[in-house]
Formats: structure tokens, sequence, C-alpha cells
């Protein structure tokens, strides 16, 4: 995965109604191996579309007032938490 892969799911976070739909098109157009992908989200439906995609999901939690997902890859209480970990790793 590249650099502008992560920036896209960045930006993706918080365009949430086109989120899935630039997912899959994005797959598809680039032939993007799903079991290597991050999918980076905010709330307990992020994580269950990266769930069901088949990708890592990496969970922000800002503790919002709602239900917190039960399945996720990681956990970071911050969006720049999350990207230090992916610089890392990538």
């Amino acid at each position: 995965m590249t650099y502008m892969h992560v920036m896209m799911h960045v930006i993706n976070l918080f365009l949430k109604n086109q989120i899935l739909v630039c997912y899959f098109w994005q797959k598809k157009k680039h032939n993007i191996d799903m079991s290597r992908s991050y999918f980076i989200g905010d709330r307990w439906k992020d994580m269950e579309a990266s769930h069901r995609a088949g990708v890592k999901g990496i969970f922000v939690d800002f503790n919002y007032k709602e239900k917190k997902p039960v399945k996720y890859f990681k956990k970071f209480s911050s969006l720049y938490k999350t990207m230090i970990y992916l610089k890392k790793i990538l």
C-alpha cells in the first residue's frame, strides 16, 4: 500500500457517505489486495464495514457517545497516533 492509498483512507474518514463506494472503486481500479489494506474509521459502523470488506480496521476513538466497535485490528486515541503507526509499518 502506498502513502497515497493511506491518505485516501484518511480523507475518506471525513467523507462518510462516500467511503465504501470510493474504497471498492479504488480496489477494482488499482487492483488493491484487501488482505494487505487498512481501513481507518472513527465509528463502530466503519469497523463493521472494514470487517465485511476483509480489510484491517483501525479504530480512531474520539469517545463519541455511542456504542464502541467489537472487531478491529488496532485502536488509537487520535488521528496523529494512527498516522505515526502507519508510517512505521508502511
